[in-house]
């Protein structure tokens, strides 16, 4: 008699099999840790690219931002800081005042420095060596670390029915010893870098439902930069949380947001919990954030 085939194929032998009724995927810089203090050390050493007479400006617009006064129009404190110091650059490279770029006619007498949009897209791409530099001093021990309260709890609560990712456009030399300093590394089933957001993060979200066999009701992603990793994840059925610390994105597009990521983890673990049918132990009181890491 020919043997039956088995009615499903056995997990690879080093892949742990675990069913799970939600995949929740999380951003690292400003969701999993804050550091203002890491964004400056970044918008110091690009300044030293600066003209002289425009590094104190410079610095001083970056601090105001970082402190919630706004003032540039960027989602996070390291887009700002580059953002930021693109605008000043354009500046030193525009034509004397009274000219148009092409040397020509007077212009409609607008400032040489860039606009907030301009400033963006120079940014892209630049200052590498300042901020491999500004990542070392996120991990070296003297930055201080600010890890949301209650944040490791939260996903030890609701791992045993769903799966967390850690997905990041930072490089992993940024990534992995920041972790261990952390103390959460142990909080994630995989971790992404250089993960592509937001080109790339539908199809990893829809992937992992595919893997999983969960409808993209069951995915969520979580972060705070609106445009890299909640709009996509909305636009591809999947929910969003997202933590507008800034102001900087649209109110109440999202599914969970606030201004601080404490105050959505116990509306993500009653997702959770409705997502995998059971309820999930209680969240213990939210106490004051982990400081000086």
């Amino acid at each position: 008699m020919k043997a039956q085939p088995p009615a499903s194929a056995p997990a690879t032998p080093h892949i742990r099999r675990r069913p799970v009724a939600a995949v929740v995927f999380w951003d690292f810089d400003g969701t999993v840790y804050r550091a203002p203090a890491g964004c400056r050390r970044y918008g110091e050493e690009i300044s030293r690219s600066l003209r002289p007479a425009d590094r104190g400006e410079y610095l001083a617009r970056l601090d105001q931002y970082l402190s919630g006064r706004g003032g540039i129009g960027a989602p996070d404190g390291w887009e700002a800081a580059a953002e930021l110091a693109a605008q000043y650059s354009l500046a030193a490279h525009s034509p004397p005042e009274g000219e148009d770029e092409r040397g020509g006619e007077p212009g409609n007498g607008t400032s040489a420095r860039a606009t907030s949009k301009e400033g963006q897209a120079l940014g892209q791409g630049r200052w590498h060596e300042e901020f491999r530099r500004a990542r070392e001093y996120l991990e070296g021990g003297a930055c201080p670390l600010e890890v949301p309260a209650g944040l490791p709890d939260a996903i030890s609560r609701m791992r045993p029915v769903s799966r967390h990712v850690l997905v990041t456009n930072t490089p992993s030399f940024g990534v992995y010893g920041l972790l261990q300093r952390l103390g959460v590394a142990g909080c994630f089933d995989e971790v992404v870098c250089e993960a592509a957001k937001p080109a790339l993060l539908p199809a990893r979200l829809s992937g992992a439902a595919a893997v999983y066999g969960l409808e993209m009701g069951a995915v969520l992603c979580v972060g705070d930069h609106f445009g890299n990793d909640v709009a996509p994840a909305l636009a591809a059925g999947a929910a969003g949380a997202y933590i507008n610390a800034y102001g900087a994105g649209p109110a109440g597009a999202a599914d969970f947001e606030g201004p601080v990521l404490e105050a959505m983890l116990p509306e993500l673990q009653g997702w959770v919990a409705a997502a995998a049918g059971d309820p999930l132990p209680a969240l213990a009181p939210v106490t004051p954030p982990a400081q000086g890491l």
